[in-house]
């Protein structure tokens, strides 16, 4: 026995035939000398077919309604209101015994996916009158979503706050204490990240010779910006290397844009039911469904 359901909406007669093709992306290229070799890749989207009747008019004994009767074109609105709003659905095939079907451990097999609708085509023949004939085409539908991310253009690596840089930035100290050896240029590289910030680290401190530091001086600590040594100061140390900043220095200081943008689309878990369309304006009452023109003539035995 079987139930499908695209969507929240089960099908009343289940399709005699289901068509399931796994479809493959490989590519085959011929090799000078070498002859065909086949390129293996990834497997593409799984595509579905299979054809249902919906009954216009009947209300035939094996047909499975969940509240009641509801003829052919409720089910044809629905698949119209799937396609052209493009809405993704959950398709689903409950194969169960007969007898079983509220009991879950004695199912047979579940198919679960997130499909769209890619074709349906409906047909009206005096041999099938008064049902239709509907032919269904699914396909396997991927969630995706884009990442934007911010590339250095020398050094192409990705830029953004990591933990590190955070955690470097929470942990800047207010004062610092000169310690035997160190320099200003020391100092600046280890606490604020790059020793060019030392000259404005100096200014902050009213040092006026970046060298002449005592030992047990107590120092201000800000993140200040990185600059250029002035063109009146005295250079540091030969162990804070000034001068390797320079490059540094000017590349900040430039017009030229350091970074770039990127952009790219990747798959991401369909892990999430899509919203499905509100057609509960579609069901059709019973005393409703009397009055429709094609049940003037004859109302379904045993219809309530």
């Amino acid at each position: 026995m079987y139930k499908f359901y695209m969507g929240k909406v089960l099908l009343p007669i289940p399709p005699s035939k289901l068509q399931t093709t796994i479809n493959n992306q490989n590519k085959t290229v011929n090799l000078m000398n070498e002859g065909e070799v086949n390129i293996i890749k990834t497997p593409g989207l799984t595509s579905i077919k299979f054809d249902i009747i919906l009954p216009l008019s009947t209300w035939y004994p094996f047909a499975i309604y969940e509240n009641s009767f509801q003829p052919a074109g409720y089910y044809l609105e629905y698949f119209e209101k799937l396609k052209f709003m493009g809405t993704p659905f959950e398709f689903i095939v409950n194969r169960y015994k007969e007898g079983s079907e509220q009991i879950m451990s004695r199912d047979i097999m579940w198919t679960n996916m997130l499909v769209v609708l890619e074709n349906y085509t409906f047909t009206e023949s005096k041999d099938n009158a008064p049902d239709l004939d509907v032919s269904i085409e699914l396909k396997e539908y991927i969630k995706y979503e884009t990442l934007v991310k911010k590339l250095d253009i020398k050094t192409k690596k990705e830029l953004g706050s990591s933990k590190k840089g955070n955690k470097a930035k929470n942990t800047i100290p207010n004062t610092y204490t000169v310690k035997k050896g160190d320099t200003l240029w020391a100092i600046a590289k280890k606490l604020l990240g790059d020793g060019a910030k030392c000259w404005n680290l100096a200014k902050l401190n009213g040092i006026s010779n970046p060298n002449k530091l005592s030992v047990g001086q107590v120092l201000k600590i800000q993140d200040v910006k990185a600059s250029s040594a002035p063109a009146s100061a005295s250079n540091p140390s030969k162990n804070s290397a000034p001068t390797k900043n320079n490059s540094s220095s000017n590349t900040n200081t430039s017009t030229k844009p350091t970074t770039t943008t990127v952009k790219t689309i990747t798959p991401s878990a369909a892990k999430n039911s899509p919203k499905m369309p509100d057609i509960s304006y579609f069901y059709i009452t019973p005393d409703t469904m009397k009055k429709l023109p094609i049940y003037t003539k004859k109302i379904p035995t045993g219809y309530a």
